[in-house]
């Protein structure tokens, strides 16, 4: 289960208008070079139980930023496991132990995906890159959503909204606790809402 460092904010980059030669489908907007995850931000996950029913959780706490480097853009996420919640409490302390998050010895849930083109938070698109979980890294795909992203008014603060949604096997990670009643794959997604201000 995963997903998605605060960041002060540097000085501001200008997309290009001109989407052939820079490929960074913002034209007219001013994007910040770091821009901070807004408290709305929020991280889901949902298993299978017996193949069949489904139970959902959250993360509560999650801090990150998107890291923007000339027309690309980067998204960095750390995830508290030891805010995991569940409807059941005893559920919700059954994966923070060490059978699955193991919140007292890994407290983070890290995603760090590879540079991909601005055009993406417009349009959408699959993103890469890697999550840690229990110290373990493998390689991770996920594909973003969009939602809304830059300014409604001139004087307001730059502000992104997307969803990044994949699967990833919790056995990969070493989590392989009662396998025969909850699924290996797990849904998670990462709403996020970043706001430069």
């Amino acid at each position: 289960m995963v997903l998605l460092a605060s960041f002060a904010l540097t000085a501001p980059l200008k997309l290009a208008a001109n989407k052939q030669s820079s490929g960074a489908e913002l034209p007219g907007q001013t994007l910040p070079r770091e821009v901070k995850f807004g408290h709305a931000s929020s991280v889901k996950f949902q298993v299978r139980i017996f193949g069949v029913f489904k139970k959902v959780g959250s993360f509560t706490e999650m801090r990150g930023a998107l890291s923007v480097q000339n027309d690309t853009v980067q998204v960095i996420a750390h995830i508290q496991t030891a805010s995991t919640s569940m409807q059941s409490s005893s559920d919700a302390a059954l994966l923070k132990s060490q059978a699955y998050f193991d919140a007292e010895h890994f407290p983070e849930i890290v995603f760090h995906s590879t540079s991909f083109p601005i055009a993406i938070l417009r349009n959408g698109g699959e993103i890469s890159g890697k999550l840690t979980l229990r110290g373990i890294s493998h390689p991770q795909k996920f594909n973003l959503t969009p939602k809304t992203c830059g300014r409604e008014f001139a004087l307001e603060p730059w502000r992104c909204g997307f969803d990044v949604v994949g699967t990833l096997q919790r056995s990969e990670f070493g989590m392989k606790a009662r396998r025969g009643i909850v699924s290996d794959e797990v849904e998670l997604t990462l709403s996020i809402k970043a706001n430069a201000d």
